[in-house]
């Protein structure tokens, strides 16, 4: 015999947006190879999700949402490639931390009663891109 409900909770978190405003600073070891090192501001709108159920909903019971806005910082490095005239191919190490986002789960039934959620939104990420200068002189790379 059960002396305890089971029950099943679900908890989600999602970036709807995410963006970066950096500063870069680098140096050339090899013409055309530049390593930089590269820091500044995280932007995002977070979201955290949750809820608790069990059968008939016999014990504690509930969902919540929440939505923020956050700030926090980013820092990485990464290596750029000029391989032709204004074009050039790069890798890139970014890891952000925007803080973290807290929320209650209410018993609708219980006033007062709340279990109470938090999730840190930190990453790391590996991204690879080319790009195209559109202005100086050609026979740069």
């Amino acid at each position: 015999m059960d002396t305890f409900n089971k029950f099943t909770t679900n908890a989600r978190q999602d970036i709807e947006f995410f963006g970066t405003a950096r500063a870069r600073l680098g140096f050339m070891p090899v013409e055309p190879v530049l390593l930089y090192v590269t820091g500044g501001l995280a932007y995002a709108e977070v979201k955290l999700s949750g809820s608790i159920t069990n059968p008939a909903c016999f014990g504690f019971c509930g969902p919540a949402s929440t939505t923020d806005y956050q700030t926090g910082w980013t820092a990485g490095g990464g290596l750029e490639y000029a391989f032709a005239p204004n074009w050039s191919a790069k890798v890139e190490y970014l890891y952000y931390d925007l803080g973290s986002l807290s929320q209650q789960i209410l018993d609708p039934r219980t006033p007062g009663a709340f279990i109470a959620q938090s999730v840190g939104f930190m990453a790391n990420i590996v991204r690879a891109g080319v790009n195209y200068r559109f202005y100086g002189d050609d026979s740069d790379y």
